[in-house]
């Protein structure tokens, strides 16, 4: 799996947009962030710069856990880090409504595992 796949270009700068943004507001140099975040100066700056590898021009597609460091370093919420972002080739934007409809998902029933019980009721004999 590549580190782009499913994080459009559009995606990515306006991640990085709102990375230099919340950096600028808390008065940090790249380095400071990164060190508040965790990561290196260098990986801080390739996601700044929308990237997860200069060389490849791959779009950059943090962990979770990056970003909610990331949140934490500069005193905002996950919320106000990634809400409305483009997503990949859809109209749609994080944090709108996503309806299911029950009709069309259909649930699977899987083979217990080794040693487990089976789930469900148990036909008396």
């Amino acid at each position: 799996m590549h580190s782009d796949e499913g994080v459009s270009r559009t995606t990515a700068l306006a991640l990085a947009f709102r990375l230099r943004k919340y950096r600028d507001q808390a008065m940090l140099t790249q380095e400071e962030a990164a060190w508040e975040v965790g990561v290196s100066r260098n990986y801080y700056q390739l996601m700044e710069a929308g990237l997860s590898n200069r060389r490849l021009g791959t779009h950059m597609n943090p962990k979770l856990s990056t970003l909610l460091a990331i949140a934490k370093a500069f005193g905002i919420t996950l919320d106000e880090l990634v809400a409305d972002l483009p997503l990949k080739n859809e109209g749609r934007n994080i944090g709108d409504e996503i309806v299911i409809d029950p009709e069309k998902v259909k649930l699977h029933a899987r083979e217990p595992l080794i040693g487990e019980r089976p789930r469900g009721r148990v036909a008396a004999g």
